[in-house]
């Protein structure tokens, strides 16, 4: 058994049997493991990663303990439209706000040689001041920004 939800792996195959929705979620909790990228913000990095202007360099899902925010640093391909990808990025952003514990927002920075845009929370105190309930309502943001990102990506306006 794997997870909250009851899943029965085949010890022989290794195949998963149970409720989609929490199958899907172990295939998930396992790929981002494999690729080193926490759990938390896995979801985003994969609605990121549908975009095929943009390449995730760095992420993380932040830490309760060392209050750190989580974030996803990407880069984009401005040859190929990925501005204009950027741009509706945004406008995703901008119209998830009324849903989100938080205002997040797109900064650019020349990092390792290259332009990178980090997609992170924003918060109206120092780092230094953040509380651990903080560092919780923007990962529990994680999950709806994928969410409305997938569901945006499929609209006319982001053609």
């Amino acid at each position: 058994m794997v997870g909250r939800n009851t899943i029965f792996e085949c010890q022989f195959c290794g195949a998963l049997e149970g409720e989609a929705g929490a199958v899907n979620n172990v295939f998930m909790e396992r790929e981002a493991e494999r690729r080193g990228i926490d759990t938390e913000v896995y979801p985003l990095v994969q609605a990121l990663e549908q975009i095929s202007q943009f390449r995730v360099r760095k992420t993380s899902g932040g830490s309760l303990e060392d209050r750190i925010p989580p974030f996803v640093y990407f880069r984009i391909d401005p040859r190929s439209g990925g501005l204009r990808q950027l741009e509706h990025l945004l406008q995703s952003l901008e119209m998830s706000r009324n849903r989100t514990h938080r205002i997040w927002a797109v900064e650019a920075h020349f990092t390792s040689g290259e332009l990178q845009f980090a997609l992170r929370p924003r918060f109206m105190k120092q780092i230094c001041d953040l509380e651990v309930e903080d560092i919780q309502e923007a990962r529990e943001d994680l999950r709806l920004l994928a969410d409305r990102l997938e569901r945006d990506r499929k609209l006319s306006w982001w053609s």
